[in-house]
C-alpha cells in the first residue's frame, strides 16, 4: 500500500471512495491508515494547540494551499493559517485536509 498516494489524494480533497477506485485499494484499508494517522498524531496536535493558545481570525481554508508538494512539517509549524486550521479542525476526524496535515506530521516522525 502506497501511503504517499493515499494522502496525496487526501491533500487534494478526495474522498476515501474516490481513492479506493483510483488506487484499487479497499476502502477498509484506506480508512485503517487514516485512523492510524490520527492515533499517531493526536498527542502532537494536542500539544501544538495547547502551546498555541487562542486562534486568530481564520478566514477560509481556501487560502491555504494543501498541495502535497508544498506541505512539510516546517510549513505546518510556521504558517499561521495552517495552525489556526488545526486548532479549528483537530477534533474533526473526517476532515480531509486534517488527514493531509496529520500525514505530513507523521511522515516527519519517521525520519
Amino acid at each position: 500500500m502506497d501511503l504517499d498516494e493515499i494522502f496525496e489524494l487526501r491533500c487534494r480533497n478526495k474522498s476515501v471512495k474516490y481513492i479506493s477506485r483510483k488506487t484499487g485499494m479497499r476502502v477498509s484499508d484506506i480508512e485503517r491508515e487514516i485512523e492510524r494517522n490520527i492515533r499517531q498524531t493526536d498527542d502532537f496536535i494536542k500539544r501544538l494547540i495547547e502551546s498555541r493558545g487562542r486562534i486568530g481570525s481564520f478566514k477560509t481554508m481556501n487560502l491555504i494551499d494543501f498541495a502535497p508538494e508544498k506541505m512539510s512539517l516546517e510549513r505546518i509549524l510556521n504558517e499561521q493559517d495552517i495552525i489556526d486550521y488545526i486548532c479549528l479542525k483537530a477534533s474533526d476526524h473526517h476532515d480531509r485536509y486534517m488527514d493531509c496535515i496529520r500525514y505530513f506530521i507523521r511522515k516527519s516522525f519517521r525520519k
